[in-house]
Protein backbone atom coordinates (compact mmCIF):
# COMPACT_ATOMS: atom_id res chain seq x y z
CA UNK A 1 0.00 0.00 0.00
CA UNK A 2 1.87 3.22 -0.99
CA UNK A 3 1.84 6.34 1.32
CA UNK A 4 -1.38 7.90 -0.22
CA UNK A 5 -3.70 4.91 0.22
CA UNK A 6 -2.85 4.52 3.59
CA UNK A 7 -6.13 4.00 5.82
CA UNK A 8 -6.19 6.78 8.63
CA UNK A 9 -8.45 7.34 11.08
CA UNK A 10 -8.94 11.34 12.56
CA UNK A 11 -5.65 11.34 14.57
CA UNK A 12 -4.38 14.59 15.21
CA UNK A 13 -0.84 15.20 16.38
CA UNK A 14 0.78 18.39 18.26
CA UNK A 15 4.04 19.05 18.68
CA UNK A 16 4.97 20.94 21.40
CA UNK A 17 3.78 20.96 25.06
CA UNK A 18 4.19 24.65 26.08
CA UNK A 19 1.18 26.75 26.47
CA UNK A 20 -0.32 27.07 22.95
CA UNK A 21 0.75 23.27 22.90
CA UNK A 22 -1.87 22.15 25.64
CA UNK A 23 -4.26 24.59 24.19
CA UNK A 24 -4.03 23.01 20.72
CA UNK A 25 -4.60 19.10 22.57
CA UNK A 26 -7.31 20.52 24.50
CA UNK A 27 -9.29 21.72 21.45
CA UNK A 28 -9.14 18.88 19.92
CA UNK A 29 -9.98 16.58 22.05
CA UNK A 30 -12.91 18.81 22.41
CA UNK A 31 -14.01 18.57 19.09
CA UNK A 32 -13.44 14.46 19.69
CA UNK A 33 -10.63 13.46 17.87
CA UNK A 34 -7.78 10.91 19.15
CA UNK A 35 -4.65 13.10 20.26
CA UNK A 36 -1.02 12.43 20.18
CA UNK A 37 1.23 14.98 22.05
CA UNK A 38 4.98 15.53 20.74
CA UNK A 39 7.03 16.05 23.82
CA UNK A 40 10.89 16.67 23.78
CA UNK A 41 12.55 13.86 26.29
CA UNK A 42 12.26 14.55 29.75
CA UNK A 43 10.34 18.04 28.91
CA UNK A 44 10.30 19.91 31.87
CA UNK A 45 6.97 21.75 30.33
CA UNK A 46 5.60 18.52 30.34
CA UNK A 47 2.44 18.93 32.74
CA UNK A 48 1.18 16.81 35.00
CA UNK A 49 -2.38 17.94 33.98
CA UNK A 50 -1.57 17.00 30.10
CA UNK A 51 -0.41 13.52 31.77
CA UNK A 52 -4.00 13.42 32.70
CA UNK A 53 -5.61 14.47 29.75
CA UNK A 54 -6.86 11.51 27.19
CA UNK A 55 -3.68 12.26 24.64
CA UNK A 56 -1.22 9.74 23.93
CA UNK A 57 2.79 11.65 24.42
CA UNK A 58 5.53 10.15 22.38
CA UNK A 59 8.98 11.52 22.65
CA UNK A 60 10.41 13.52 19.79
CA UNK A 61 12.91 16.39 19.07
CA UNK A 62 12.56 18.45 15.91
CA UNK A 63 16.12 18.63 15.94
CA UNK A 64 16.10 15.41 14.55
CA UNK A 65 13.91 14.45 11.88
CA UNK A 66 13.76 10.73 12.11
CA UNK A 67 12.50 11.06 15.64
CA UNK A 68 9.57 12.55 14.54
CA UNK A 69 8.81 9.84 12.21
CA UNK A 70 6.86 7.69 14.85
CA UNK A 71 4.97 10.21 16.25
CA UNK A 72 3.37 11.47 12.72
CA UNK A 73 2.65 7.40 11.64
CA UNK A 74 -1.13 7.79 11.09
CA UNK A 75 -1.58 11.36 11.26
CA UNK A 76 -4.11 13.36 9.41
CA UNK A 77 -2.85 16.72 10.21
CA UNK A 78 0.37 18.02 12.48
CA UNK A 79 0.25 21.24 14.35
CA UNK A 80 3.60 22.67 15.43
CA UNK A 81 3.51 24.62 18.46
CA UNK A 82 6.83 24.40 19.18
CA UNK A 83 9.59 27.06 19.64
CA UNK A 84 11.99 28.48 21.01
CA UNK A 85 12.26 32.05 22.96
CA UNK A 86 15.96 33.24 23.67
CA UNK A 87 15.66 36.98 25.23
CA UNK A 88 19.39 37.45 25.91
CA UNK A 89 21.64 38.48 23.30
CA UNK A 90 23.82 35.85 20.82
CA UNK A 91 22.30 32.50 20.77
CA UNK A 92 20.99 32.18 17.35
CA UNK A 93 22.28 28.88 16.42
CA UNK A 94 19.68 27.40 19.11
CA UNK A 95 16.67 29.83 17.56
CA UNK A 96 17.81 28.25 14.13
CA UNK A 97 17.84 25.10 15.30
CA UNK A 98 14.08 24.83 16.63
CA UNK A 99 12.22 27.72 14.58
CA UNK A 100 13.83 27.48 11.44
CA UNK A 101 15.52 23.69 11.10
CA UNK A 102 13.12 22.21 13.57
CA UNK A 103 10.00 23.99 11.01
CA UNK A 104 11.40 21.72 8.13
CA UNK A 105 12.25 18.44 9.75
CA UNK A 106 8.63 18.42 10.91
CA UNK A 107 6.87 19.36 7.51
CA UNK A 108 9.40 17.22 5.85
CA UNK A 109 8.46 14.25 8.33
CA UNK A 110 4.69 14.71 7.93
CA UNK A 111 5.52 14.54 3.69
CA UNK A 112 7.45 11.35 4.38
CA UNK A 113 4.43 9.84 6.58
CA UNK A 114 1.84 11.20 3.90
CA UNK A 115 0.29 13.59 6.88
CA UNK A 116 -2.65 15.41 4.96
CA UNK A 117 -2.22 19.47 6.81
CA UNK A 118 0.56 20.76 8.50
CA UNK A 119 -0.11 23.67 10.66
CA UNK A 120 2.49 25.74 11.45
CA UNK A 121 2.66 28.92 14.19
CA UNK A 122 4.47 31.58 13.29
CA UNK A 123 4.52 34.91 15.51
CA UNK A 124 3.43 38.63 14.88
CA UNK A 125 6.76 39.64 15.41
CA UNK A 126 8.05 37.84 12.23
CA UNK A 127 6.24 40.45 10.15
CA UNK A 128 7.72 44.12 9.59
CA UNK A 129 5.70 46.29 12.88
CA UNK A 130 6.17 49.89 10.64
CA UNK A 131 4.91 52.01 9.50
CA UNK A 132 3.13 52.29 12.80
CA UNK A 133 0.58 54.63 11.21
CA UNK A 134 -0.53 52.06 9.01
CA UNK A 135 -2.62 48.51 9.11
CA UNK A 136 -0.99 45.53 9.30
CA UNK A 137 -2.06 42.45 7.95
CA UNK A 138 -0.60 39.61 5.71
CA UNK A 139 0.64 41.69 3.42
CA UNK A 140 3.46 43.63 5.03
CA UNK A 141 7.24 41.94 4.83
CA UNK A 142 8.46 39.64 6.85
CA UNK A 143 11.43 41.41 9.25
CA UNK A 144 15.06 41.73 8.45
CA UNK A 145 17.54 40.11 10.68
CA UNK A 146 20.11 43.50 10.47
CA UNK A 147 18.08 45.38 12.40
CA UNK A 148 15.71 43.65 14.35
CA UNK A 149 16.06 40.92 17.45
CA UNK A 150 17.49 37.47 16.65
CA UNK A 151 14.24 35.88 18.28
CA UNK A 152 11.95 37.79 15.42
CA UNK A 153 14.50 37.32 12.27
CA UNK A 154 13.99 33.25 13.17
CA UNK A 155 10.49 33.05 12.90
CA UNK A 156 10.07 35.04 9.61
CA UNK A 157 13.14 32.42 8.43
CA UNK A 158 11.05 29.43 9.65
CA UNK A 159 7.91 30.95 8.18
CA UNK A 160 9.64 32.18 4.59
CA UNK A 161 10.87 27.93 4.74
CA UNK A 162 7.71 26.63 5.52
CA UNK A 163 5.96 28.70 2.56
CA UNK A 164 8.13 27.41 0.16
CA UNK A 165 8.29 24.03 1.51
CA UNK A 166 4.69 24.11 1.42
CA UNK A 167 3.39 26.15 -1.46
CA UNK A 168 6.44 25.79 -4.05
CA UNK A 169 8.13 22.97 -3.42
CA UNK A 170 4.76 20.83 -2.66
CA UNK A 171 5.91 18.68 -0.31
CA UNK A 172 2.43 18.82 1.85
CA UNK A 173 -0.71 21.15 1.95
CA UNK A 174 -0.22 23.35 4.84
CA UNK A 175 -0.78 26.84 6.48
CA UNK A 176 0.73 29.31 8.63
CA UNK A 177 -1.40 30.82 11.54
CA UNK A 178 0.31 34.16 12.97
CA UNK A 179 -0.91 35.09 16.31
CA UNK A 180 -0.06 38.26 18.80
CA UNK A 181 0.50 37.80 22.07
CA UNK A 182 -1.01 35.03 23.66
CA UNK A 183 -2.82 34.87 26.35
CA UNK A 184 -5.45 32.57 28.42
CA UNK A 185 -5.58 29.36 30.59
CA UNK A 186 -4.02 26.58 30.84
CA UNK A 187 -0.45 28.35 31.20
CA UNK A 188 1.25 26.10 33.33
CA UNK A 189 4.91 26.92 33.11
CA UNK A 190 3.54 29.96 33.26
CA UNK A 191 4.62 32.17 30.54
CA UNK A 192 6.38 35.31 30.53
CA UNK A 193 3.18 37.82 30.77
CA UNK A 194 1.18 34.92 32.68
CA UNK A 195 4.15 35.25 35.40
CA UNK A 196 3.13 39.39 35.17
CA UNK A 197 -0.50 38.56 35.47
CA UNK A 198 0.03 35.97 38.52
CA UNK A 199 1.99 39.14 39.94
CA UNK A 200 -0.91 41.42 39.99
CA UNK A 201 -3.27 39.27 41.43
CA UNK A 202 -0.91 38.32 44.01
CA UNK A 203 0.34 41.91 44.88
CA UNK A 204 3.75 41.57 43.91
CA UNK A 205 3.80 43.93 41.11
CA UNK A 206 4.61 47.56 42.27
CA UNK A 207 5.74 48.98 38.98
CA UNK A 208 4.47 48.65 35.60
CA UNK A 209 5.25 50.13 31.96
CA UNK A 210 2.68 52.71 30.53
CA UNK A 211 2.15 51.06 27.29
CA UNK A 212 0.33 48.22 25.36
CA UNK A 213 0.46 45.63 23.35
CA UNK A 214 -2.20 43.34 20.77
CA UNK A 215 -3.28 40.30 23.00
CA UNK A 216 -5.09 37.74 21.66
CA UNK A 217 -7.16 34.34 23.12
CA UNK A 218 -4.75 31.42 23.24
CA UNK A 219 -8.40 29.13 22.72
CA UNK A 220 -9.32 30.98 20.02
CA UNK A 221 -5.83 30.58 18.98
CA UNK A 222 -6.75 26.79 18.84
CA UNK A 223 -9.76 26.78 17.23
CA UNK A 224 -8.74 28.90 14.14
CA UNK A 225 -6.12 26.07 13.70
CA UNK A 226 -9.29 23.55 13.54
CA UNK A 227 -10.85 25.54 11.34
CA UNK A 228 -7.63 25.96 9.38
CA UNK A 229 -7.07 22.41 8.83
CA UNK A 230 -10.27 21.94 6.83
CA UNK A 231 -10.20 25.23 4.58
CA UNK A 232 -7.01 26.76 4.70
CA UNK A 233 -5.25 26.44 0.86
CA UNK A 234 -2.09 25.67 0.50
CA UNK A 235 0.56 28.16 2.16
CA UNK A 236 -2.27 30.32 2.89
CA UNK A 237 -1.18 33.08 6.23
CA UNK A 238 -3.64 34.25 8.48
CA UNK A 239 -2.83 36.90 10.73
CA UNK A 240 -5.12 36.16 14.21
CA UNK A 241 -5.12 39.28 16.75
CA UNK A 242 -7.49 40.68 19.17
CA UNK A 243 -7.59 43.45 20.60
CA UNK A 244 -4.81 46.77 21.52
CA UNK A 245 -4.92 46.69 25.54
CA UNK A 246 -2.68 48.91 27.51
CA UNK A 247 -1.27 47.38 30.51
CA UNK A 248 -2.94 50.02 32.84
CA UNK A 249 -6.56 48.18 31.69
CA UNK A 250 -5.15 44.74 32.17
CA UNK A 251 -4.28 45.88 35.75
CA UNK A 252 -7.25 47.29 36.30
CA UNK A 253 -9.27 43.86 35.20
CA UNK A 254 -7.31 41.97 37.65
CA UNK A 255 -8.01 44.59 40.46
CA UNK A 256 -11.49 44.10 39.78
CA UNK A 257 -11.33 40.23 40.19
CA UNK A 258 -8.90 40.07 42.63
CA UNK A 259 -9.46 42.46 44.84
CA UNK A 260 -5.70 43.15 44.82
CA UNK A 261 -5.09 46.75 43.84
CA UNK A 262 -3.14 47.42 40.72
CA UNK A 263 -0.30 49.27 40.81
CA UNK A 264 0.16 52.77 41.33
CA UNK A 265 3.17 53.14 39.35
CA UNK A 266 3.68 53.23 35.49
CA UNK A 267 7.14 53.64 33.69
CA UNK A 268 7.22 55.49 30.28
CA UNK A 269 8.05 53.18 28.15
CA UNK A 270 11.27 55.02 26.99
CA UNK A 271 12.61 54.09 30.70
CA UNK A 272 11.68 50.90 31.13
CA UNK A 273 12.90 49.56 27.67
CA UNK A 274 16.61 51.65 28.77
CA UNK A 275 16.36 49.55 32.12
CA UNK A 276 15.07 46.24 31.04
CA UNK A 277 18.89 45.00 29.96
CA UNK A 278 20.12 46.23 33.43
CA UNK A 279 16.69 44.10 34.90
CA UNK A 280 17.25 41.52 32.77
CA UNK A 281 21.53 40.99 34.01
CA UNK A 282 20.26 41.60 38.06
CA UNK A 283 17.73 38.44 37.54
CA UNK A 284 20.32 36.71 36.27
CA UNK A 285 22.93 37.45 39.02
CA UNK A 286 19.93 36.37 41.72
CA UNK A 287 18.19 33.50 39.76
CA UNK A 288 15.15 34.85 39.22
CA UNK A 289 13.01 35.11 36.07
CA UNK A 290 12.72 38.50 34.36
CA UNK A 291 9.32 40.51 34.71
CA UNK A 292 10.09 43.13 32.26
CA UNK A 293 12.99 41.83 29.49
CA UNK A 294 14.42 43.40 26.39
CA UNK A 295 12.06 41.12 24.07
CA UNK A 296 8.82 41.87 25.99
CA UNK A 297 9.55 46.24 25.88
CA UNK A 298 10.49 45.44 22.03
CA UNK A 299 7.00 43.86 21.74
CA UNK A 300 5.38 46.75 23.19
CA UNK A 301 6.67 49.21 21.01
CA UNK A 302 5.02 47.59 18.31
CA UNK A 303 2.19 48.23 15.50
CA UNK A 304 -1.56 48.79 17.44
CA UNK A 305 -3.47 48.22 14.33
CA UNK A 306 -3.30 44.82 13.64
CA UNK A 307 -6.29 43.01 11.65
CA UNK A 308 -7.44 39.90 11.38
CA UNK A 309 -10.06 40.33 8.52
CA UNK A 310 -8.38 37.76 6.86
CA UNK A 311 -9.05 35.06 9.13
CA UNK A 312 -12.48 36.11 10.10
CA UNK A 313 -13.74 36.02 6.30
CA UNK A 314 -11.64 32.08 6.01
CA UNK A 315 -11.78 31.01 9.35
CA UNK A 316 -14.65 32.65 10.52
CA UNK A 317 -12.36 33.86 13.49
CA UNK A 318 -13.72 36.35 16.21
CA UNK A 319 -11.60 37.47 19.34
CA UNK A 320 -13.22 37.05 22.77
CA UNK A 321 -13.04 40.49 24.83
CA UNK A 322 -9.80 40.74 26.49
CA UNK A 323 -11.77 41.47 29.81
CA UNK A 324 -13.10 37.73 29.47
CA UNK A 325 -9.45 36.31 28.82
CA UNK A 326 -8.00 38.18 31.55
CA UNK A 327 -10.47 36.78 33.83
CA UNK A 328 -9.80 33.45 32.93
CA UNK A 329 -6.29 33.46 32.63
CA UNK A 330 -6.51 35.03 36.33
CA UNK A 331 -8.87 32.08 37.85
CA UNK A 332 -6.48 29.37 36.00
CA UNK A 333 -3.28 31.14 37.92
CA UNK A 334 -4.34 31.07 40.94
CA UNK A 335 -5.77 27.63 41.00
CA UNK A 336 -2.84 26.31 39.75
CA UNK A 337 0.03 28.43 41.09
CA UNK A 338 0.83 29.18 44.38
CA UNK A 339 3.32 31.79 45.65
Amino acid sequence: MSRKETVRDDLAVVVGTGHLGVNLAKALIDQGRRVRVVAYGRDPMLPEFLSRMPVEIRLGDVSDRQSLFAPFEGASVVCNANGYINIRKGGWGRLKEINVDGVENIIRAAAEKGVQKVICLSSIHAIEQRPLDRVLDESRPLVQMSKDPCYNHSKAEGESLARKLMAEDGLVDGCILIPTGMMGPMDHVPSEFGEVLLKLAQGRMSIMVDAGMDWVDIRDVARAALKAEKVAKTGERFVLSGHYVGLRETAGVVEEVTGVPAPEKYLPLWVARAAAPLALEYAGMVHQRPVFTPYSMEALKGNRMISHQHATEILGFEPRPHRETVIDSVEWLLKHHRQ
